[in-house]
């Protein structure tokens, strides 16, 4: 029975790795290990709607490096909701990045919010020198993110996904408070 056990575990972490779902549960305060689904766009020329029709092929970890890259690396987050808050606060905890934008998909149309060094803090979900971004996601739902970053920079990071703004403000330098 332990080793049928085992084995099902086993086969369930599986799953996740190969479909890059990432669920989040109220026992969680942070998501800081998980797969997620990766597009490298070496021209550039991809929009949001074109890489939202793409079959994303290569999953990687939410800690990622890369070397030099001339193109725009594209992450997809297939996200499951089984708390009972409707916000949740995706963390990348490196602030190197010049331009990340996020996408959501809002009643047919995409929202665009943009982070990183080259976007004024005003302009940012959170006042944070690192991109901090609220997910707005409905309870017991899953949602799909996107985020295309560049950076002239050998592309490293960690995704971190926080049920709550206290867990993030632990590892953040807040600039200034609104």
């Amino acid at each position: 029975m332990t080793n049928l056990f085992r084995i099902f575990i086993f086969l369930l972490l599986l799953s996740n790795i190969i479909f890059a779902q990432i669920i989040i549960d109220k026992k969680q305060n942070e998501l800081n290990s998980f797969a997620i689904d990766y597009y490298y766009d070496t021209n550039k020329s991809l929009t949001i709607d074109e890489i939202s029709k793409l079959k994303f092929k290569t999953k990687i970890n939410n800690r990622f490096t890369f070397s030099y890259q001339k193109g725009n690396s594209w992450f997809k987050f297939n996200l499951t909701n089984k708390t009972n808050k409707d916000k949740l606060f995706l963390h990348m905890v490196e602030p190197f990045f010049e331009v990340m934008d996020f996408y959501e998909k809002k009643e047919n149309t995409w929202i665009k919010k943009s982070s990183g060094r080259f976007v004024d803090l005003s302009g940012r979900d959170m006042y944070d020198i690192s991109p901090v971004l609220i997910l707005n996601i409905k309870p017991n739902t899953t949602k799909n993110f996107y985020i295309k970053m560049y950076s002239k920079f050998s592309q490293f990071g960690e995704f971190r996904i926080n049920l709550h703004l206290l867990t993030i403000t632990l590892c953040c330098i807040f600039i200034n408070s609104r």
